[in-house]
């Protein structure tokens, strides 16, 4: 009697579940500088994977595939952010690089013209 089919909880989908475990290994990645891309794809993948499952779960087991779908999109979203914020740190460094060839340039012009 207790294997009548009836009784037992259906079985959670294996998308759903794949989705989530991407979608938090993202999230990881996500806060790893030169990483966060890693994060960023598998935020994609996570959200792709965890809205199938979403979809092909039945009404009231859907909760692991909401639960990707939310990790997944922390995870695309806070790597997004990190990656600006490298590019935009990287950028700073280039120009400030730039200007201090540019002040050398003159004090060595300078200095010759003395």
């Amino acid at each position: 009697m207790a294997d009548d089919p009836a009784t037992l909880p259906p079985k959670a989908h294996g998308l759903g579940i794949a989705g989530m475990v991407l979608g938090i290994v993202g999230l990881v990645f996500a806060f790893i500088p030169c990483l966060n891309i890693v994060g960023i794809i598998l935020g994609i993948v996570g959200v792709v994977l965890a809205a199938v499952g979403r979809k092909k779960s039945p009404a009231g087991h859907q909760g692991m595939a909401t639960a990707g779908v939310v990790c997944s999109i922390l995870a695309i979203v806070i790597g997004a952010i990190w990656w600006f914020r490298l590019a935009n740190a990287v950028n700073d460094g280039v120009g400030g690089l730039s200007d201090f060839a540019k002040q050398l340039d003159q004090e060595m012009q300078n200095g010759n013209n003395r």
